[in-house]
């Protein structure tokens, strides 16, 4: 199936969207206006199937990433992001959760913006 990709333009849509859309894969900056990749995963960990989430940020470096991994977040990805990279990450994210099927996913169409975070759905 075609991923669909919902953007957020701050922590507060996307908590909106995590309830309301209960995302396969969300995907981070690690700064929002209004809070951080944190306060998503947080979040996240509530609804009946918690999404992995990615951070993508431009200063990805081994203390992040530890950080990330050790709250329970499941990548870090550099940027500029590379879509093959980005591909393998969401495809290996998606067939980590107990509930993922096949699904096709275009890591290019994820936006390379600064303070965003993606809300990644696929098909069921």
């Amino acid at each position: 199936g075609q991923a669909e990709i919902f953007d957020a333009a701050d922590c507060r849509e996307a908590l909106a969207r995590l309830v309301s859309l209960e995302p396969r894969i969300v995907i981070s900056e690690p700064e929002l206006p209004d809070g951080s990749w944190r306060d998503i995963l947080a979040a996240s960990q509530h609804l009946p199937v918690p999404p992995p989430v990615i951070v993508a940020s431009r200063l990805a470096d081994e203390r992040l990433w530890a950080e990330v991994l050790n709250l329970g977040g499941y990548d870090l990805v550099a940027k500029p992001l590379d879509t093959r990279e980005v591909t393998r990450i969401m495809m290996a994210a998606l067939n980590s959760r107990p509930s993922a099927g096949e699904a096709h996913l275009q890591g290019n169409r994820v936006k390379e913006q600064e303070n965003l975070c993606s809300i990644v759905l696929t098909n069921k």
